[in-house]
């Protein structure tokens, strides 16, 4: 366990234990204040919505009327915290502050919003009318075994509560210093996302069995992972990731594991890229771990791939795979949002590492040759 887990457990006091399904959610009302210290609304437990479907094992603690920081404004939103992941819902109200005046209002976009109680502002008369951001989902989810850190500051009248994730997420809830409310939020998150011990983490207390001679499994999330009794489909999994499209087709190159005996048999890579192709780049790659897409974001586009260290060597241009250069070149193309955006190449080994392995005809990326690319090194040894 991580230092930073280590100070949220001593924090948050108490030990996690296995919640009874008794257990009644805390529901918490507050009087939102901005940090200007301007009173914007008085809210209610009448707004806060009902949270999604929880999933078998997953109990509710605290539910509770905030507002999520963002760059474009605070948005006002329910919020859900369960023994499994922080939910946040976004009511697509938005609360603006205004320079000129120093007042905060609130900005509802109507036609998205199915709130039944919407808050009164206290100055809409230099409010500018604006829809939301339209790429902030409607519903935030994390997991508690994401959360990294979750540390709170006074901003003269407003607590924010900073949770810092080890998916370099930073979620910013705004909470009135009345009342002692985001205490209560601060104190279960803690207790919930760092217990004494891994036997109370989720994973660990909320244990399924799963029955081999069943076409289903016992679970009802099950449905997503689990067909024709296979533990795992590796088509809803991509259907998940909105793929295949008009960037990435999935290949059956590596079918019996032919090309790569460790890599799945069925991958995903940019739609150029045939089989010819994939197969003259594979020997430069160590191991043939050619390029592969692993994680796309379903809105922005964003990709994550991997792949093993090429064979580069020593000399510029001396060890190069025009086939391979291609595909680093697809993948960056395959972002239709950004087509020009530059691709970023993370390796994880400290430089020294890398160029000690270029002795050995291995070694990392030219930035020379793969065009707008920028290499990375992580320095992990």
């Amino acid at each position: 366990m991580s230092k930073n887990e280590n100070e949220g457990t001593a924090r948050g006091s108490r030990s996690l234990s296995t919640p009874s399904s008794s257990t009644a959610p805390l529901a918490l009302a507050q009087t939102f204040k901005s940090p200007s210290g301007s009173v914007s609304a008085s809210l209610s437990l009448a707004s806060v919505k009902s949270p999604p479907p929880l999933i078998p094992g997953e109990k509710l603690f605290i539910k509770a009327y905030t507002s999520l920081q963002t760059d474009d404004g605070n948005h006002l939103g329910s919020l859900f915290i369960t023994n499994y992941r922080i939910i946040f819902r976004d009511h697509k109200n938005i609360i603006k502050l205004n320079p000129k005046s120093a007042n905060t209002t609130i900005i509802s976009n109507a036609a998205n919003s199915n709130t039944t109680s919407t808050p009164n502002t206290t100055d809409t008369k230099n409010a500018n009318i604006e829809t939301p951001n339209p790429d902030l989902s409607d519903i935030t989810f994390v997991p508690l075994a994401t959360i990294l850190k979750v540390e709170s500051q006074i901003v003269k009248q407003t607590v924010i509560l900073e949770i810092d994730c080890k998916d370099f997420r930073v979620l910013r809830f705004l909470f009135p210093t009345e009342g002692h409310i985001f205490e209560r939020v601060q104190e279960n998150i803690r207790r919930l996302a760092f217990p004494n011990s891994l036997s109370g983490l989720f994973a660990f207390v909320n244990k399924e069995n799963y029955d081999s001679n069943s076409k289903r499994g016992t679970m009802a999330i099950n449905e997503h992972c689990i067909t024709k009794n296979k533990h795992y489909d590796p088509y809803l999994e991509f259907k998940r990731l909105g793929l295949p499209d008009e960037s990435w087709h999935v290949t059956s190159i590596n079918r019996e594991y032919r090309l790569c005996d460790t890599y799945p048999q069925l991958l995903v890579v940019p739609k150029a890229a045939n089989d010819k192709l994939l197969k003259e780049a594979a020997g430069f790659r160590s191991k043939c771990r050619i390029p592969v897409l692993c994680w796309r974001h379903l809105r922005n586009k964003a990709s994550l791939t991997r792949s093993s260290q090429p064979k580069a060597g020593w000399g510029l241009g001396k060890n190069r795979n025009i086939a391979d250069e291609n595909i680093v070149s697809m993948i960056r193309g395959a972002n239709s949002l950004y087509p020009e955006a530059p691709l970023y190449v993370c390796d994880a080994r400290p430089l020294a590492n890398a160029l000690g392995n270029k002795a050995t005809g291995a070694g990392y990326e030219s930035s020379h040759l793969y065009s707008n690319a920028e290499i990375e090194f992580m320095g992990v040894d």
